[in-house]
């Protein structure tokens, strides 16, 4: 289904297990890694709270000139070990994502600042997200470079680059929605 999105073969492998390790990641092949809402919330299939070790072999790879993407409940409180992945995104460590509370809830409409971004090819001047959860409090962090590419009109969700990383601070990677998966895609 992939192919329909653009020339580029993508292959995902999934690297689910405790106690990674920078051989691991090498191992893998990854030219991005992706980090998919791992949250650590009621113990549900999936959710990860990263070790030091952990993070530190993450950073290592990413910093050697890989890709990393992020998505939404990974940098938040119910994982807050994660947040020392944050400045891997351009994000303040110390500003801790707040994941499910009642104002998680966004207007999936984004306005685009970087319309010639790579993420935004076949997108248009326009993106609606399929998904509609957020998560909040996340900022970028003042010494980064990092840029808010888009950001929904309500200001609470954006997604967010700093070198080569990206991260979604909704659960784009849910969507069933066509547009939510050129732009994973992209």
């Amino acid at each position: 289904e992939w192919s329909s999105f653009g020339n580029y073969t993508v292959e995902i492998d999934v690297l689910n297990k405790e106690d990674i390790t920078y051989d691991d990641i090498v191992g893998s092949g990854a030219d991005v890694i992706i980090i998919s809402d791992a949250w650590n919330a009621r113990g549900w299939p999936g959710a990860w709270e990263f070790t030091d070790n952990e993070i530190s072999a993450i950073t290592q790879y990413v910093n050697e000139g890989h890709g990393i993407i992020g998505t939404s409940g990974t940098l938040s409180e119910y994982v807050e070990n994660n947040m020392k992945l944050a400045p891997l995104f351009g994000i303040d460590k110390d500003k801790t994502g707040l994941w499910n509370t009642f104002e998680h809830y966004f207007n999936s409409e984004f306005n685009i600042f970087y319309s010639s971004h790579p993420l935004f090819y076949d997108i248009g001047a326009f993106y609606d997200s399929g998904r509609d959860s957020t998560v909040l409090n996340l900022e970028l962090d003042p010494s980064s470079l990092g840029i808010i590419l888009a950001e929904s009109v309500d200001d609470k969700a954006a997604i967010i680059n700093y070198g080569n990383s990206i991260y979604f601070t909704h659960m784009v990677e849910y969507s069933e929605s066509e547009v939510d998966k050129q732009v994973l895609y992209n």
